[in-house]
């Protein structure tokens, strides 16, 4: 999966604000790559052009080694990515608001089946083999999503997310609105379900924790670009942005009485 030298900018009337520029990044397969930066820096939107939601103002993203969005004359039809679009899907950060509140989870996962192409007489049986892979009891197929805690809600999304057998998986901000014992549940099992499905990740956050938890390689985006790229180990051991320094400092040290805050920098996008 590539990105290469995307650019996106948001027009309002006669103002123009660039998200990001000649932004250019690469998701081997089997990957864990986390993108983190500040609220506006861009993480979201290179999620939303990932998963062909957005068309880019400028560059091109390959999935598959087949176009997926383009700018301009090469703009991708949707037919065109309809061909892959099953081998792509996505874990939002609520839940809640990405499910129909009417609908009972069994029904929730069965229309994801349906997009799959999953026969009606097998998808009783596929509901509760999806449900068994999230650590959920089959009972839960009968109830709906209000009925459900936080944590069990993001287990059926991700339950949702594998009903289609992807090859990538989009996640944005997926524990952030969870307890800190609940994120580690999910956590452990978004590394159970890469083990055993051959996932790959692509994961917005900016808990720097989750981050350095789960990611093989990390990059930090900051005021409308990708200012570092690289392992997990190399970006939380020997950060070589300013951005990424200070954003590390910041975190509290308990080993210090004073504890450890880094400076802020400042700067808006451009």
């Amino acid at each position: 999966y590539t990105l290469t030298d995307l650019s996106k900018r948001y027009t309002r009337g006669k103002e123009s604000i660039t998200i990001f520029e000649d932004l250019t990044m690469t998701i081997p397969e089997g990957d864990f790559i986390a993108i983190m930066g500040p609220s506006g820096s861009g993480k979201t939107t290179v999620a939303r052009i990932a998963l062909g939601l957005l068309q880019p103002d400028a560059g091109e993203v390959r999935f598959l080694d087949q176009p997926w969005a383009a700018a301009g004359p090469e703009r991708v039809e949707e037919k065109t990515r309809r061909l892959h679009r099953r081998d792509i899907s996505v874990i939002y950060q609520d839940p809640l608001s990405s499910f129909d509140p009417r609908w009972t989870v069994g029904q929730i996962l069965s229309d994801a089946l349906d997009v799959a192409g999953i026969d009606a007489e097998q998808q009783a049986a596929r509901v509760t083999q999806l449900l068994d892979q999230v650590r959920l009891a089959p009972q839960l197929a009968e109830r709906r999503p209000l009925q459900l805690s936080g944590g069990q809600r993001q287990r059926i999304a991700i339950a949702r997310a594998l009903a289609l057998q992807p090859q990538l998986i989009v996640a944005d901000e997926p524990v952030s609105a969870l307890d800190i014992s609940v994120q580690s549940q999910i956590l452990n099992l978004f590394n159970e379900l890469k083990q055993q499905h051959q996932l790959t990740y692509l994961f917005i956050s900016h808990d720097m924790a989750v981050v350095k938890t789960m990611a093989d390689r990390v990059a930090v985006m900051y005021l409308g670009e990708i200012v570092e790229l690289g392992s997990r180990e190399q970006i939380f051991a020997q950060p070589a942005h300013p951005y990424t320094a200070a954003l590390l400092a910041s975190v509290p040290d308990i080993s210090s009485r004073k504890g450890k805050f880094g400076r802020i920098l400042s700067g808006d996008p451009p």
